[in-house]
C-alpha cells in the first residue's frame, strides 16, 4: 500500500512515482465524484433529512469536499501571499489568479470547480518548485492557516 502521508515525505525524500500516480488517480477519482454532488443543487444547510445511505453518502461527500478545497485554499493562499508576487519566485504569480478565481468558485458552492482551480495552482507549484529549488514546498504551510505578512 502506498504511503500516503504528507508528513512522512521530508525535503531530502523523493516522493516514489508509484505514490504520485496513486495520489493523481485518486484526485482524478473526486472531481467526477464532486461533479455528480454539484450537480444535485443542495449544499448540506438545504439537504433534505436524510431517509437512506444514498443521502447520508451525498451529504458526506459535500462535507468532505468544504473541508478538503476549503483547508487547500487556506493553505494555497498563505503560501500565495507568502511566495507569490515578488521578484524571487516569479513563477508564482499565476498562482494568485487560480486561487482567487477557486475562492470565488467556492463561495459559489462550485466544489468541482474549485477543486480543479485548486489542482491547477498545486501543479503551478510544483512545476515553480522543479525550476527553483529553493522555493519552499506548500506543506510548510499548515492547513487552515491563515495568510500573514512577510
Amino acid at each position: 500500500m502506498a504511503n500516503l502521508d504528507p508528513g512522512a515525505v521530508t525535503p531530502q525524500q523523493n516522493v516514489d512515482p508509484q505514490d504520485a500516480q496513486l495520489m493523481a488517480n485518486l484526485l482524478g477519482s473526486l472531481l467526477p465524484l464532486l461533479q455528480r454532488v454539484q450537480l444535485t443543487g443542495w449544499t448540506p444547510e438545504q439537504a433534505p433529512p436524510m431517509a437512506d445511505s444514498r443521502q447520508l453518502d451525498q451529504r458526506a461527500a459535500v462535507a468532505l469536499a468544504e473541508d478538503i478545497t476549503a483547508d487547500a485554499l487556506c493553505r494555497l493562499a498563505a503560501y500565495c501571499e507568502r511566495y507569490a508576487g515578488g521578484r524571487q519566485f516569479p513563477g508564482l504569480d499565476a498562482c494568485l489568479g487560480l486561487v482567487t478565481q477557486a475562492a470565488r468558485c467556492f463561495a459559489a458552492a462550485d466544489y468541482n470547480g474549485a477543486m480543479a482551480l485548486v489542482w491547477q495552482a498545486y501543479r503551478l507549484i510544483a512545476a515553480a518548485r522543479a525550476a527553483t529549488p529553493e522555493l519552499p514546498p506548500l506543506r510548510e504551510i499548515p492547513a487552515g492557516a491563515p495568510a500573514t505578512s512577510h
